[in-house]
């Protein structure tokens, strides 16, 4: 929970005066120091901990009047973007919306109230919204049925290019809200450099040429602002903050991590999210196209995870405000920047000790 107040950057810290304080204590001048230091460290590590177990323990996940979030996990295959153009939507777009009818119709099970969030993930292969009427048709359909929101991965108009998007349709049917991703995948969604070293316009993007989004943009969803995320954004810090202080009471994650394989990187990657809400304090959805998609609390606690490769759906509230900021998101990066600029008085104080000696032998 440290991570609260210094970031992401507090937990590095933490280790990095573990591991300074075993070096200390090897080379250290005598026993009485080696202790005093490895006590110290210690006893930080265990304030840390206690501190970290109360907070987790006084937080209650009360959501009687929150959003009610239908997230939808198909499990597609990458190999889909070797398809035709209507097999890539009958197995995507067809395939998404029938498995939200089924989630909504679900027997034995309660009744979701409309208007409900129903949340698709990043897919291996996607549909430009402005100009594929077949796709905008299918989702004001999915969206009219019971005058729901439907938060979906899509492909943006930007000037001469395109953008990786997520678009929120309204319970109309149209267009109400939309997220331009603003950090791109190098190589995979575009290719650093390209303009300026000649050589690198001979080299595709693995995907697309994406246009990136100019800012960080809120979508609202009957009172809960929305912090959007797209794939590897939620490894940036700075973009949740952003969003946080911008009036974000919650965040979605949508993500295709099915490229990774039955890997420890889709593990890692939701680890990601997990810091993203402990920072900033606030409630988080991650729906992805194969795993793991989770809902995670304002202290970084998976109340719920999917399993990997599996077609699933999950049923989750988003909650309709947010907790106070957390220091983190007030103060931004101080603790690096007090690092840095620590680290520098250290290098330095020796130049300025000479001197000083020099002056007074003088």
């Amino acid at each position: 929970q440290s991570a609260s107040i210094g970031g992401v950057y507090a937990i590095s810290l933490l280790l990095a005066m573990a591991s300074a304080a075993l070096a200390y204590s090897a080379i250290a001048p005598s026993r009485k120091a080696a202790l005093r230091v490895l006590t110290v460290t210690l006893a930080v590590f265990v304030v840390n901990l206690v501190a970290g177990l109360y907070i987790t323990s006084r937080v209650q996940v009360t959501t009687d009047d929150g959003l009610p979030v239908v997230a939808l996990q198909p499990n597609i295959s990458p190999s889909i973007i070797e398809s035709s153009r209507q097999q890539v939507f009958d197995g995507s777009y067809v395939h998404l919306a029938r498995m939200g009818r089924a989630e909504l119709d679900r027997e034995n099970a309660p009744v979701i109230p409309a208007p409900a969030l129903i949340v698709w993930p990043e897919m291996p292969a996607n549909f430009v919204y402005d100009d594929e009427p077949e796709a905008r048709r299918l989702l004001a359909a999915v969206a009219r049925q019971r005058g729901d929101y439907v938060f979906v991965n899509a492909l943006g108009v930007v000037g001469d290019g395109h953008s990786n998007s997520a678009v929120l349709v309204g319970p109309d049917g149209t267009r109400v809200g939309q997220y331009d991703k603003v950090r791109l995948l190098p190589f995979g969604e575009y290719v650093p450099l390209r303009g300026v070293v000649p050589f690198v316009d001979r080299i595709p993007s693995l995907m697309y040429d994406f246009t990136p989004g100019e800012s960080v943009r809120l979508v609202d969803v009957e009172g809960v602002r929305i912090g959007t995320s797209i794939c590897f954004e939620s490894a940036f810090p700075e973009l949740a903050r952003e969003a946080r202080r911008a009036g974000a009471t919650a965040f979605i994650n949508l993500t295709n991590d099915a490229w990774f394989g039955p890997t420890p990187m889709p593990r890692q990657h939701l680890a990601h999210s997990v810091m993203r809400s402990i920072e900033n304090g606030v409630d988080q959805i991650r729906v992805t196209n194969a795993g793991y998609s989770a809902r995670i609390s304002p202290t970084g606690q998976i109340l719920d995870s999917t399993d990997l490769f599996v077609e699933t759906s999950r049923r989750w509230e988003l909650p309709r405000s947010a907790p106070p900021m957390t220091v983190y998101a007030r103060t931004g990066d101080w603790l690096p920047i007090t690092g840095v600029v620590a680290t520098l008085l250290l290098l330095a104080a020796p130049l300025f000790r000479r001197r000083w000696d020099g002056r007074e032998q003088s």
